[in-house]
C-alpha cells in the first residue's frame, strides 16, 4: 500500500510506502481485514477513528451507532462503519447470494438476497421487489434464511 502526501504550499508530492501489515503495524491491536464485524454487546472491536480497541455496550440500530467504552477516554457513540474486527471479535459468515431475513426496521421479517457486501453495509434485494433496498444493513441485523 502507498500513501500519497501533498505539500500544498510548495506544490510538491511525495510518495511513501507503508510498512507491511503485521502485528507491529497497529500499536493497540490488528483490525483484521473484514469489512463488517458481527456487532454484539460486550464484544471488543477496533475503532478506526480512535485507533484503539473499544468495547460495545449498547447497539442503536435506528441510528446505525453503538455506545462504546474507549479505553482511557470514556464512552462514545461510534458509527457501525467505524468498528472493525479484531482477532477476538465476532465475525459474520455472510456471502453475496445468501438468502437472509431482515431482523430490524421497516422491512423486519422480510426475505431478501445479499447483492453486495461493502464497508458501508450489506446491500439487499427483496425477493418481491425489482430494485435493491435503498438502505444498507449490518450482519447483526440479518439472519440466514
Amino acid at each position: 500500500m502507498v500513501i500519497l502526501c501533498e505539500n500544498i504550499h510548495a506544490s510538491q508530492t511525495a510518495v511513501e510506502a507503508l510498512p507491511a501489515k503485521d502485528s507491529g503495524s497497529f500499536p493497540q491491536g490488528d483490525p483484521g481485514g473484514d469489512p463488517l464485524p458481527l456487532l454484539q454487546e460486550k464484544a471488543t472491536y477496533w475503532s478506526s477513528s480512535f485507533k484503539r480497541e473499544v468495547k460495545v455496550f449498547q447497539i442503536f440500530d435506528e441510528f446505525s451507532e453503538a455506545s462504546c467504552q474507549v479505553s482511557g477516554r470514556g464512552r462514545f457513540s461510534l458509527t457501525f462503519t467505524d468498528l472493525q474486527c479484531l482477532s477476538q471479535s465476532p465475525r459474520s459468515d455472510f456471502s453475496v447470494g445468501d438468502k437472509v431475513v431482515i431482523l430490524v426496521g421497516k422491512h423486519k421479517e422480510t426475505f431478501a438476497t445479499i447483492t453486495t457486501i461493502r464497508a458501508d453495509g450489506i446491500w439487499l434485494k427483496c425477493d418481491d421487489r425489482r430494485k435493491p433496498l435503498a438502505k444498507t444493513f449490518f450482519p447483526h441485523q440479518l439472519a440466514k434464511a
